[in-house]
């Protein structure tokens, strides 16, 4: 993977093929996004703004999106672009993966207010986040 900063942010992914040629794949949803960083874990990954937003795409293994409890989070197109979502709990398949960089929603909480996300990190099956209230 790599990524170019700015306000004319880039990121090109590549695969474990080595063989020539082998051309990267660039996320276009991610483009001219003033990314500050981008992290990868084993199935996900991660990409903070300079405005302190945190969007995340790739497989919901253990959560590792951020992104909600799968009853939470709201429909979302799937590869073949009909709509997704998570209807049951006992005996469902995971969800599919997050192909399209979704935000990670900071203000889940009873407090509200705004924040910004700082710094993120990313490995294994984990992400953490950095995150500080900008309302006292």
């Amino acid at each position: 993977m790599a990524y170019t900063t700015g306000p004319h942010s880039l990121i090109l992914v590549g695969d474990v093929d080595t063989e020539i040629p082998s051309i990267p794949t660039e996320i276009i949803f991610l483009q001219d996004c003033s990314l500050q960083s981008v992290v990868v874990g084993n199935r996900h990954f991660g990409s903070l703004t300079s405005s302190g937003s945190l969007l995340t795409w790739g497989s919901y293994w253990k959560g590792a999106l951020g992104l909600g409890f799968p009853f939470e989070v709201p429909a979302r197109p799937n590869s073949d672009g009909a709509l997704w979502t998570f209807t049951s709990a006992w005996n469902a398949p995971l969800p599919p993966d997050v192909l399209v960089p979704a935000g990670v929603d900071f203000h889940r909480s009873r407090r509200g207010g705004k924040r910004f996300c700082v710094s993120v990190a990313a490995g294994g099956s984990q992400m953490g986040a950095l995150v500080i209230d900008l309302e006292v």
